[in-house]
């Protein structure tokens, strides 16, 4: 496990009661809607709850990563790091809570919500709007890392 993982767990508040709730409507959605149209929902949530929590002026990846990081940690859902790379800036979140409150049988359109919430505090933050963010993969290992790529629109 990672030491980030390791810090993160050890850390980490007590879980609410809404897991059981999160997994009952996320079975019942997934009976009533496609997954495609799922993640759509999801990305929509992420995006309102990026709202609700706007970010302070980030002038570097790395500040972005720090008022980022301070607020998934305080709220229980994991925590990011920034990969700046030649081509395109890779966002990867571990410990993501997707699993647990919604199960792993959707982790296909869950992570829609994590794709939502980095999209638009982006966005808030001034992002070019030809630059978009993509989920990439699937959950990672036991630490249940999502990869999000930040790149140009055409590059995907």
């Amino acid at each position: 496990m990672q030491e980030t993982s390791l810090d993160y767990v050890q850390n980490r508040p007590r879980p609410g009661g809404a897991v059981e709730a999160l997994e009952g409507i996320s079975r019942v959605l997934a009976e009533q809607v496609a997954t495609p149209q799922l993640r759509s929902l999801m990305y929509l949530a992420g995006q309102s709850v990026a709202r609700s929590l706007p970010l302070n002026h980030c002038e570097s990846l790395s500040e972005l990563e720090e008022a980022v990081n301070r607020i998934l940690m305080n709220r229980d859902w994991g925590w990011l790091r920034i990969e700046d790379r030649a081509d395109d800036v890779m966002f990867v979140h571990g410990c993501s809570p997707l699993r647990s409150w919604f199960g792993t049988r959707h982790l296909a359109w869950s992570g829609g919500l994590l794709e939502g919430l980095y999209a638009e505090w982006l966005h808030q933050l001034g992002a070019d709007t030809q630059l978009v963010l993509r989920q990439v993969g699937d959950a990672e290992g036991r630490d249940d890392i999502l990869r999000f790529r930040f790149a140009h629109a055409h590059q995907f």
